[in-house]
């Protein structure tokens, strides 16, 4: 179930059920519009004003995360089918999917900037794509994990991406070239 409250008045805004247990759910950069994903496979797209519902469908299984690009245009999905969607929020279409090796609950599949006109996506094993989100072209392909990637984030002056995967390792590469500035294995 999703609940929605007010939080100076303590009283309950918005209330839905979904079909099956909530894996995620995020606000809209406008705050009128909630997203919700969850074992059935689907994404619930919850208008705050008018109460209506969609239901975006195409994973082959269960969906871990879904929420918005910074500008509110698009909604990333990544499920349990090794698959990274991107929708068009206003008309609901399927506008690419990628390909990943695997994510769980840890992952951080799509970092973005602050302008939010490049994201980083974690891939197949250990891969990590930087793409314009402007038209979701590839911009860099970054290789240097053994294990899949779980976090991603731009450096404050948005020089620099740092990741972390499971096989332990924080890397540093330059957002420009793509290149690996720094490497550490866990224990520090």
């Amino acid at each position: 179930m999703l609940i929605i409250w007010d939080i100076p008045s303590g009283r309950k805004i918005f209330q839905f059920l979904h079909k099956s247990p909530i894996n995620s759910c995020s606000f809209s950069p406008d705050g009128k519009t909630v997203t919700t994903s969850g074992k059935d496979g689907a994404i619930s797209i919850c208008d705050l004003v008018t109460g209506q519902l969609t239901f975006l469908s195409g994973h082959g299984g269960a969906v871990k995360k879904s929420f918005f690009s910074p500008s509110g245009s698009e909604i990333f999905s990544g499920g349990m089918d090794s698959s990274i969607k991107i929708w068009d929020s206003a008309s609901r279409e399927n506008n690419k999917t990628l390909k990943i090796f695997h994510l769980d609950s840890s992952s951080d599949f799509v970092q973005f900037n602050s302008n939010g006109q490049q994201a980083v996506i974690s891939t197949e094993l250990g891969g990590i794509q930087l793409l314009s989100s402007l038209n979701f072209q590839e911009e860099l392909s970054l290789f240097g994990h053994q294990a899949l990637v779980t976090a991603l984030h731009f450096s404050p002056e948005e020089t620099e991406i740092v990741s972390g995967g499971k096989d332990h390792l924080l890397k540093i590469w330059d957002a420009s070239s793509g290149q690996e500035v720094w490497s550490k294995k866990g224990g520090f």
